[in-house]
């Protein structure tokens, strides 16, 4: 499977340039989105964080996950190491 850009860009959404299998091993190249995630924020800022930095990385997931589903991507998980 190749692919160029799956569709327009999205903030904090990494673009993937290709996709495929080498050798039997399944592999993404993507963009390298920098910034700050949900683990290292709590680290930084001790928990529990506030309720408004709480709500403003729920409302940018949120985004995230709306913009990937309207291309037809499905996600497997979600972790903390989802930047916010």
């Amino acid at each position: 499977m190749n692919c160029e850009r799956l569709g327009p860009s999205y903030p904090n959404v990494a673009t993937v340039f290709t996709a495929g299998i080498a050798g039997g091993v399944y592999y993404v190249a993507s963009e390298f989105v920098d910034g700050c995630n949900l683990a290292e924020l709590v680290h930084r800022h001790g928990a529990p964080i506030s309720i408004g930095q709480a709500m403003a990385c729920v409302y940018q997931r949120r985004g995230k996950l709306t913009a990937i589903h309207e291309l037809g991507i499905v996600h497997r998980m979600l972790s903390l190491a989802i930047s916010c």
